[in-house]
């Protein structure tokens, strides 16, 4: 596991106050297929490699990767079965398919599932609360499991009769209290790359955060905290002024946010940073596809290769396309208008501004892990961190645009 990840498990965020929100992000809330990878032995393995056409694949990197998941998937687990009152969770569950272990897989993956006579129905839940979505996605497991030697419990791995198949959960981030309040945000020019200097709405904040100045890497790096169904934090990383944008996109690597979590220290920041929510769309096709695994829904023969491998819960928790958009709702705790910050309170001594007047980058974080610590294990990916500027209102990886 490497240092950035360990770091971030190990650190304790503050205790939150939920405000207003900006971020709704869709994730997949299970994996256990690092468990039938890298936890089963001789031929079964050996088998669900060929299966998965993962032969010649970077075995290693995916075992990190998958690692690096399965912490997600605990942390998730165990929040989901909280008793906070205050956080309006939407969940979507697709396709819950629970499948005897001794099957054969016909040629489509919709004739596989008429074959075996499952009816799947996509279904959406809203509770007001983690207990309420945690109860309604337990229920709809115990509505349609096999009526067979299962146990009861909801999310236990050890059952060998089912298959679930998980895709986008959502939920929704918020700042923490008092970060943007009673603040006014004021429109400022965005010095945007090809379009000169763009009236932007921007949120001010004076506030204690997590700060270093990387004179080697000619940039600037804050923390700033979310709060919502998990521990959510974003790295922003501003170019110094005169420091070529793309150029620094290009040579960017993680080495900076290694330097960052063993040198930030806490400071008082003026913090001004454009107004804007950020939404995420997961794809499980698309995840395992860029994970290397091709033929997971194809015509793949499983009947022998899942006899003593146990349940299989699928949901692969990689950040693969966002959308930006400013200049949309905000994230102003008052109200979502512009308007002059009418607070004259003196900055306290030693304030260091932290101004996104220009393009930066965006590293987003969640579960106290880093969901971009280990894309750049990916097999056959190389990861490029979200560039925002005001031309496409759109992030980028891998020199294209992720949505």
């Amino acid at each position: 596991m490497d240092y950035i990840t360990t770091q971030l498990i190990q650190t304790m965020m503050y205790n939150p106050t939920v405000t207003a929100s900006v971020v709704v992000s869709p994730v997949s809330i299970y994996n256990d297929l690092f468990l039938m990878l890298f936890g089963s032995a001789g031929d079964t393995q050996k088998e669900l490699i060929t299966a998965l056409k993962l032969e010649n694949a970077d075995l290693q990197g995916l075992a990190e990767s998958f690692g690096d998941i399965l912490i997600a998937t605990d942390v998730t687990r165990s929040t989901m079965v909280g008793s906070e009152e205050d956080i309006l969770l939407k969940g979507h569950v697709a396709e819950g398919i629970f499948i005897q272990k001794d099957y054969t897989l016909v040629d489509t993956y919709a004739d596989y599932l008429k074959a075996l006579n499952i009816q799947t129905q996509p279904t959406d839940f809203v509770a007001n609360n983690m207990q309420d979505a945690a109860n309604a996605i337990r229920n709809w497991i115990t509505a349609t499991k096999p009526k067979s030697d299962v146990s009861s419990e909801a999310f236990s791995t050890n059952q060998n009769t089912r298959m679930v198949f998980t895709s986008l959960f959502y939920f929704t981030v918020k700042w923490y209290k008092n970060l943007f309040m009673n603040q006014g945000t004021v429109n400022v020019p965005f010095n945007s790359l090809n379009a000169g200097a763009v009236d932007v709405p921007m949120m001010t904040t004076v506030f204690a955060l997590n700060y270093y100045d990387d004179i080697k890497h000619a940039c600037s790096v804050l923390l700033l905290p979310f709060q919502g169904l998990l521990d959510y934090e974003a790295l922003f990383i501003l170019p110094n002024q005169g420091v070529d944008a793309v150029q620094f996109v290009k040579s960017f690597t993680m080495n900076i946010v290694d330097d960052f979590y063993e040198n930030a220290h806490k400071a008082n920041i003026e913090c001004q940073i454009p107004k804007f929510s950020i939404s995420y769309s997961i794809t499980l096709n698309d995840q395992l596809r860029a994970l290397g695994i091709e033929k997971l829904f194809g015509a793949t023969d499983w009947s022998n290769m899942l006899k003593d491998v146990g349940i299989m819960d699928l949901g692969v928790q990689v950040l693969t396309t966002s959308e930006i958009t400013l200049n949309e709702k905000g994230v102003n705790a008052n109200d979502l208008n512009v308007e002059q910050s009418t607070d004259t309170s003196p900055l306290p001594q030693n304030t260091i501004k932290f101004i996104a007047d220009r393009p930066f980058l965006l590293l987003p974080f969640i579960c106290n892990f880093s969901l971009c610590a280990y894309v750049s294990r990916d097999v056959g990916t190389t990861f490029v961190p979200e560039f925002i500027s005001t031309e496409t209102l759109k992030l980028t990886r891998a020199g294209h645009e992720c949505f």
